[in-house]
């Protein structure tokens, strides 16, 4: 609150917050699986907020490259939690990734690989590759098909992920472009 009043805040809004927090933390400290997911989703919009945007950008020590790594921790409720705090870096701030797509696709792909097939955590890792895809669909697009048939089940997942997407339309565009600009061969001559 301190903090709060040295930055301007009223005392209302410094007692709003502190009543956003602990109704946070009760949503958090429930059984009810629902009440929790709804606590993270809240924690993970704050966390979006509240932190910098240097913080956020892909490189090794950053938030965003520790929580990729978080997606694979056993207890379950972590993991999620971590996609969820991903899910929003990648839905608000998608864009500063622009340099770092083929990066962020080399350390999602084989973290697919050791999540359950039908598990949240594993939806939730393949949502944040939709939400990359819509600032940057056509280097996620590339960095698929930089793996060679057969694709892996990793990879095969991807692709229908952006199948089921809205932005199937303009994956299918944009392969169509691809095939269309490139030779069926080359010519040595």
């Amino acid at each position: 609150m301190i903090i709060n009043k040295y930055n301007g805040m009223n005392d209302k809004s410094c007692r709003s917050s502190v009543e956003e927090i602990e109704t946070l933390e009760t949503k958090l400290t429930n059984s009810d699986t629902q009440i929790m997911y709804e606590g993270m989703s809240e924690l993970a919009k704050m966390v979006c907020l509240k932190v910098s945007s240097d913080s956020t950008h892909f490189y090794p020590g950053s938030l965003t490259y520790v929580l990729f790594d978080a997606i694979t921790w056993p207890q379950h409720t972590s993991a999620n939690g971590a996609c969820l705090v991903l899910h929003h870096i990648f839905e608000t701030r998608g864009p500063v990734f622009v340099e770092k797509v083929d990066m962020i696709m080399s350390q999602l792909l084989p973290k697919l690989s050791t999540l359950s097939e039908d598990g949240h955590t594993r939806s939730g890792a393949l949502q944040i590759l939709i939400h990359l895809s819509r600032h940057h669909l056509h280097q996620v697009i590339h960095s698929l098909l930089c793996h060679s048939p057969p694709f892996s089940n990793d990879v095969i997942s991807c692709w229908t992920q952006l199948g089921r997407d809205q932005l199937r339309d303009s994956s299918i565009e944009y392969l169509l472009d691809q095939l269309e600009r490139s030779l069926p061969y080359e010519e040595v001559g």
